[in-house]
């Protein structure tokens, strides 16, 4: 019995240390704000042209730019990829 009050006492001071440590870590920081959106219309110095240029490769066609068109969200299983 006394050998397991032991092994208490001697990791005792190392783990109360640990979680003070953790404890801490989560009262530290800044308060954090989130940014404004930048009052800006484009983020390049020209306009972006309506279509790309198209390319001799596999989906090399000209593509379209629309603004404000929702983008496919699993954009990577059109190229097959799981």
């Amino acid at each position: 019995m006394t050998r397991g009050i032991f092994h208490l006492r001697a990791y005792a001071f190392p783990l109360s240390g640990l979680l003070i440590a953790a404890l801490a870590g989560c009262t530290a920081g800044p308060d954090f704000r989130r940014p404004s959106v930048p009052d800006v219309a484009r983020y390049t110095s020209t306009a972006m042209p309506d279509r790309t240029a198209s390319a001799a490769t596999p989906f090399g066609t000209e593509q379209r730019l629309v603004e404000r068109l929702p983008i496919y969200t699993q954009w990577w299983r059109s190229l097959g990829s799981p």
